[in-house]
């Protein structure tokens, strides 16, 4: 009889808890592009405060290049986090390694989004910086979860 194989790792409790919490900060990267495309193909308030801004200069702003910087910036975010999730679950030496790299580029992402500025006006409304902190303050809360279960 063959022994039974699988292809997860064999799981722990602090293992499953560090696993979740990689996963969960995830979803939270998925927010920010999530929230561009429900404002793009409803309100689409973010054009409307573009559009204003560059008006004010006499610049006509192109329709929907806000949402592609949006959509690139947190594609980037999740390019990264999908990484540190993949090492995590698959317990490579660098998980921890990964998850660091991941919150500095969503934090480098959100701060970005929070003081971008052009003619003196911020380029993105403070909702959209507060959108990309999601990942980078819940990376933080699992990198500590994931220390805490390593002591123990």
């Amino acid at each position: 009889m063959k022994p039974e194989t699988s292809v997860h790792p064999p799981g722990g409790a602090r293992f499953q808890t560090s696993a979740l919490a990689a996963t969960l900060t995830l979803l939270m990267a998925v927010v920010l592009p999530i929230a561009a495309l429900i404002d793009q193909l409803g309100t689409r308030t973010l054009d409307d405060y573009s559009n204003s801004m560059y008006a004010a200069h006499g610049i006509s702003a192109s329709p929907g290049e806000i949402y592609v910087l949006l959509y690139v910036a947190a594609g980037f975010g999740i390019a990264f986090w999908l990484i540190a999730l993949t090492s995590v679950w698959t317990r490579r030496k660098w998980a921890r390694a990964s998850v660091i790299a991941a919150i500095v580029v969503s934090a480098l992402i959100a701060g970005t989004l929070f003081m971008a500025t052009e003619y003196g006006q911020h380029i993105f409304p403070p909702i959209w910086g507060v959108f990309a902190s999601l990942a980078p303050i819940a990376g933080i809360v699992s990198l500590a979860v994931s220390t805490s279960n390593n002591r123990d």
